[in-house]
């Protein structure tokens, strides 16, 4: 029986959520958890068929680092091993199992000095995950271990910390539009040496919005949503911090977000010591000109 591959269970999955039937199947939990049943390598490898008893977890395995390496022990009974992938998928509020977008395929067996073998995984985002590790054997035959853990931020703070917001390279422009009058906060990490982000949970993060002295701001923020909605025309800024970390996003309410950018950065409410964010037109040519409506 054909089965599709980590990304066309992934396209199949975002088209049921888009309303296509038939999809639910593919999109259960167990079905994110299954290998392809055909992998062909570069060096000409193809599996031939599942096998049960090869493989298992030799010791209970507890919590993982997020943006960490962290070890996987197996016990392969003997056997030889051509690769090993992984795929790690994140439990939603519903409970549902999603796929993770990072792809470990193609992972070395790795061999302690007393022989134990095990491999290097790198959780993506903190979580409850399900881990599914596939072994391909050098006979052609694959075999599976699965378990459930937690995966958890690194007790280190990050090296950087930031917040993007979709649609929007820098400073997020709002007008009061159906589509204008919000916007989401993403707030973002990196940690160690790694150079792929992370999300960081809302509920870690304290959002603070900065207005003009002796103004309302025209903007103000659901921290538990990461929501900033439009209150009136004017700069803001939102002050995230995490751990220690802080960023600054610029807001400017207009009244009509498609006019134009101004390319602010609100650097006149920028507090002392601080750097003013990106206007996201860095290396842009002269900005566009503002229309100016009279208001109503």
């Amino acid at each position: 029986m054909y089965k599709l591959g980590r990304w066309g269970r992934r396209i199949w999955c975002f088209a049921l959520a888009a309303g296509l039937a038939g999809a639910g199947s593919i999109c259960s939990s167990a079905a994110f958890g299954q290998s392809p049943e055909h992998k062909v390598a570069p060096d000409g490898y193809s599996v031939t068929g599942r096998v049960t008893g090869r493989v298992s977890l030799p010791v209970a395995t507890g919590s993982l680092r997020v943006a960490e390496p962290n070890e996987i022990p197996l016990d392969l009974h003997g056997y030889s091993v051509h690769s090993v992938d992984i795929d790690t998928s994140y439990r939603d509020t519903n409970g549902q199992l999603m796929p993770s977008e990072k792809d470990e395929s193609d992972l070395a067996l790795l061999h302690h000095p007393d022989g134990t073998a095990f491999v290097i995984t790198v959780p993506p985002e903190p979580g409850n995950i399900n881990v599914d590790v596939t072994v391909y054997f050098a006979d052609g035959k694959r075999g599976r271990v699965n378990f459930n853990t937690v995966a958890v931020l690194p007790d280190d703070g990050p090296r950087k910390f930031y917040v993007t917001s979709p649609g929007a390279a820098g400073t997020i422009y709002m007008d009061f539009s159906e589509m204008g009058r919000t916007a989401t906060l993403v707030p973002m990490a990196k940690f160690g040496g790694t150079a792929d982000p992370v999300h960081i949970p809302l509920d870690l993060v304290r959002f603070k919005v900065i207005a003009p002295r002796g103004k309302s701001a025209s903007v103000s923020v659901d921290s538990a949503k990461g929501e900033v909605t439009a209150v009136h025309l004017g700069h803001a800024l939102v002050l995230a911090t995490y751990r220690g970390s802080s960023a600054l996003t610029c807001i400017n309410v207009q009244q009509s977000a498609a006019d134009g950018s101004d390319r602010t950065v609100c650097s006149e409410l920028v507090p002392p010591g601080m750097t003013a964010p990106a206007s996201g037109y860095e290396n842009a040519g002269p900005p566009p000109k503002i229309k100016v409506r009279p208001q109503q």
